[in-house]
């Protein structure tokens, strides 16, 4: 019974360190996965990256792919620093990456996923300090998925 009981917690302590899929928000979960990074013709999973940028930098555009990206929720208070959702996936904004195959009551559908830009706008850092601002990207699945990211700003030299 014992060892029953120690292979239980050791099972219970790895999966609550395990690589959170899922991400709570007020009335249920957003899934944690396919909103990328369009990194020339590299795809970089963007759920708990980091972008860095330069003291100075005030604009920076950043290329996603997913099936569209609706919103952007700020997750710090941070004032200095902004992201914004430049470019949609309707109508004449619309630039399809791929399709991907999904299964849906048996049958397999190509669903698009699109390039999107969007923009960090931040104010110089003057201080000697980083500093960080966390944003949530939401995409317009019908299971709401996300992807949380921090832009990091240089501090000055």
């Amino acid at each position: 019974m014992k060892k029953l009981i120690t292979v239980l917690l050791a099972l219970g302590a790895m999966l609550s360190t395990s690589c959170k899929d899922d991400v709570d928000f007020e009335g249920g979960v957003y899934l944690a996965h396919d909103v990328f990074l369009l990194d020339g013709d590299e795809l970089i999973l963007l759920h708990e990256h980091t972008i860095d940028i330069d003291s100075k930098q005030r604009d920076v555009d950043l290329q996603i792919v997913s099936e569209g990206a609706v919103k952007i929720e700020k997750l710090d208070q941070s004032p200095e620093i902004t992201l914004t959702i430049l470019t949609g996936f309707t109508g004449n904004d619309a630039v399809i990456y791929d399709y991907i195959p999904i299964k849906v009551d048996g049958e397999t559908r190509n669903i698009p996923r699109y390039v999107q830009t969007l923009r960090i706008i931040a104010e110089t850092n003057g201080q000697k300090q980083a500093r960080d601002c966390r944003f949530r990207i939401i995409t317009q699945n019908p299971m709401p998925e996300c992807a949380d990211i921090t832009i990091r700003q240089a501090g000055a030299k």
